[in-house]
């Protein structure tokens, strides 16, 4: 049996790149799926490109977030109708091939599966500069592990059981302080759950990288990241009962992690103090978060 996705796409005011990101779900070759898009009152002309698929299959929802995307998207959640539930971000797309392969993959794991991701081409419209994104692994343990290591997934190569979300009672934090980072939350609240993660190890869409004010982005990301694993050192965690002491182990990953992003903005000398102060705060985990990083660009 063929499983019914719901495709949920929040969006604001990227009517140019809305054309692009639900024209590669029309196109998929896997057809049982039907398309929920999630509209902030975009100013632009969101409701006309929407209308000019003339797909049943679409369907168009507005809300007022007040500049929380998932909102958005938690509504896109609770108005699905699909067995599974696939994440697109309005100004990222997919390959013909991306729901077709997903699905082969969920019957070919028999349901024995509650997350799927896959690999993305990372590209800044900006260049035309291109590399790839490779998600993953799953392992035992996934909750510490993607809690200490970092996100490994990405929330537009991501699909969900719905029946197991709803069971958990699991949603994207509406928190402001989680913005940015809502999507790794969630993914950590599912490991946490003891969801069985299954990654697809092919690049099967893209995720773009535009806009003039990426740094300032960047910085309130790094902020929102920190005030996440606060929450989670503190108040969801159960395998250290010394959580300051957790805590500081931590903040020794964060400096590692706000280094290497800055290593990819070419922000070279920031990044060289990062990874100084990571490694005096704690040379232990830093040599671990260095062979971790290592081996997974080899």
């Amino acid at each position: 049996m063929n499983p019914f996705i719901s495709i949920v796409i929040p969006t604001y005011n990227h009517s140019h790149f809305l054309k692009k990101s639900l024209g590669s779900v029309v196109t998929q070759s896997y057809i049982n799926w039907e398309a929920i898009v999630i509209d902030n009152h975009s100013s632009d002309t969101t409701d006309e490109v929407v209308n000019s698929f003339s797909d049943s299959r679409i369907r168009l929802k507005k809300i007022h977030n007040h500049g929380i995307i998932a909102s958005s998207r938690n509504l896109g959640i609770l108005e699905s109708k699909g067995e599974w539930i696939s994440f697109l971000d309005s100004d990222d797309f997919w390959y013909s091939d991306k729901l077709e392969k997903t699905v082969s993959e969920i019957i070919k794991l028999k349901n024995e599966v509650e997350v799927i991701c896959h690999n993305e081409f990372m590209v800044y419209l900006d260049s035309d500069g291109k590399s790839i994104l490779k998600y993953g692994p799953y392992e035992m343990d996934f909750y510490r592990k993607m809690l200490f290591y970092g996100n490994r997934l990405s929330t537009s190569a991501t699909t969900v059981n719905r029946k197991f979300l709803f069971e958990k009672k699991l949603l994207f934090s509406e928190e402001k302080e989680f913005v940015t980072v809502e999507d790794y939350d969630l993914w950590l609240r599912l490991a946490n759950e003891n969801a069985r993660f299954c990654f697809i190890q092919e690049t099967l869409g893209e995720y773009t990288i535009h806009g003039s004010n990426q740094s300032g982005s960047l910085d309130r990301h790094m902020n929102h990241l920190e005030n996440l694993i606060k929450h989670h050192v503190f108040q969801i965690q159960s395998f250290e009962l010394d959580k300051n002491k957790l805590w500081r182990k931590f903040r020794s990953r964060l400096k590692f992690d706000k280094a290497i992003v800055y290593l990819r903005e070419k922000r070279l000398s920031q990044a060289v103090i990062l990874l100084i102060r990571s490694f005096f705060n704690s040379p232990s985990v830093f040599v671990t978060l260095l062979t971790a990083k290592i081996s997974k660009w080899i």
